[in-house]
């Protein structure tokens, strides 16, 4: 006998559970798959491994080095920075001194060129060595002093460097202070540390101009001049033909 109409199930109630089982089905197993590959529940994320620090196998071969740094005196060292320098300036002076007697007060009213007067206390060897450094394009640098020089514990020991303008702008300079020291009976140097400064080239608007004209005289004798002379020239050979008519 046939199931009464109202007791059947539409076909279209099963064929969505269908689909629901399957994707919940899916969505589960794939979830267990994932668990697989990566070994780690998801709920508990992986936890990374601290990092060791190893301690050195022969330390003791860094403590003659530590050493002979601590017992490096400190002294004051004063720099300057010159003023603003025109690009027809001749030259400039950067002048650097270590005076292990003196207060860094007296040391920086020793400074006998012009500007900005920097004062540091570094740490001292009996040799030390000095450079200046800077933007090749815009300044000139040249030491007047040696570099190594002796480090006196009486009078100051003095570094001095010509600087000359060559190009317009603002340039970082950079003063490099170095000690030499005495490492498994080898004098071996030792960066004492690094000193920032800037020096600005100015021009006045005449120089501008001029200088434009003497980095372009090729372009400008091409350019205005040879038109200029031939147009004049022309106009004087017509006026010598009309005056011989």
């Amino acid at each position: 006998m046939n199931e009464p109409v109202a007791h059947r199930k539409p076909k279209w109630a099963v064929f969505v559970a269908l689909i629901v089982l399957g994707v919940v089905s899916v969505w589960f197993l794939g979830r267990l798959y994932t668990r697989g590959l990566s070994g780690v529940p998801e709920e508990f994320p992986e936890r990374t491994t601290p990092q060791i620090v190893r301690p050195l196998p022969n330390p003791a071969i860094l403590d003659a080095v530590d050493d002979v740094l601590a017992a490096l005196p400190k002294a004051p060292m004063a720099f300057n920075t010159p003023p603003p320098m025109n690009i027809d300036d001749t030259a400039s002076k950067v002048e650097l001194r270590v005076g292990p007697r003196q207060s860094p007060a007296e040391l920086a009213k020793s400074i006998t060129a012009p500007g900005t007067v920097q004062v540091h206390e570094v740490q001292i060897s009996n040799r030390m060595k000095s450079s200046l450094s800077g933007d090749a394009d815009g300044l000139t640098i040249t030491p007047l002093t040696p570099a190594l020089q002796a480090v006196s514990g009486q009078t100051p020991t003095v570094w001095v460097w010509s600087v000359k303008p060559r190009k317009v702008g603002r340039y970082p300079i950079h003063v490099e202070l170095e000690a030499e020291v005495k490492i498994d009976g080898e004098v071996t140097p030792r960066l004492i540390d690094v000193f920032d400064g800037a020096i600005t080239v100015t021009i006045t608007p005449r120089q501008r101009v001029e200088h434009f004209a003497k980095d372009n005289w090729q372009w400008l004798w091409t350019a205005l001049l040879v038109p200029v002379g031939g147009w004049w020239w022309k106009r004087k050979s017509k006026k010598d033909e009309i005056d011989v008519s």
